[in-house]
């Protein structure tokens, strides 16, 4: 599945380029999300390339919504905004965003 999954580009493979991405995003997980102080350390020690935009705009939009979204869950959430979602259903293509989160759910 990995593999199969694996769109990323040449220079996205390229562990010496400035885009690498480590992985296929249909690979192991990523980052874990937990309250155990086991997992905030141990589990998260892989630098993997993230959307800082993406961070920073969710932890705006979560402030704004009175939550405060903790280092990991932003990591999660930088990682996953890295890449466009693969697939778009042609009935699905311009919907409301503010009212639906399926663009969301494909990533």
């Amino acid at each position: 599945m990995a593999q199969g999954g694996d769109d990323r580009t040449a220079s996205e493979r390229d562990v010496n380029s400035s885009v690498f991405i480590p992985k296929s995003r249909y690979d192991s997980i990523s980052f874990y999300i937990s309250d155990d102080p086991a997992f905030k350390d141990d589990y998260n020690d892989y630098p993997f390339p993230v959307n800082k935009k993406a961070m920073d705009f969710a932890a705006e939009k979560a402030k704004e919504m009175g939550v405060e979204l903790d280092k990991e869950m932003l990591q999660h959430l930088g990682f996953l905004m890295m890449r466009d979602p693969l697939v778009l259903f042609a009935d699905q293509f311009e919907v409301d965003n503010t009212k639906t989160c399926c663009h969301f759910d494909v990533i």
